[in-house]
Formats: structure tokens, C-alpha cells, sequence
């Protein structure tokens, strides 16, 4: 929302029922990217201990 410069979660709500692209973007800011992640050799050390 900050980066939107929306004050309240109503304008924010509003902007991502108009903006499609906005949409995409929070989306994206939400996922892990797993190929990051299965890449990085010490998350796989981290997990394979479990």
C-alpha cells in the first residue's frame, strides 16, 4: 500500500479493482521464488536436516 501511496485499505482495494497491473504486482511481491530457493545450497542444508 505504501508504495501505491493509498492511505486506507478501502483506496487500496479500489486501485486493484481498477489496475490489473497492480494486481500482478502484489501477487508477485507475496511469492517466494522457488527457484531462488531450491538454488540455494543452504536452505537445501537447512531442510535436508529435518
Amino acid at each position: 500500500m505504501a508504495a501505491t501511496r493509498c492511505r486506507t485499505r478501502s483506496a487500496y482495494l479500489a486501485l486493484l479493482e481498477r489496475d490489473a497491473n497492480e494486481v500482478t504486482t502484489l501477487i508477485s511481491s507475496m511469492l517466494i521464488k522457488l527457484t531462488t530457493f531450491f538454488r540455494d545450497q543452504g536452505c537445501g542444508r537447512a531442510w535436508s536436516g529435518c
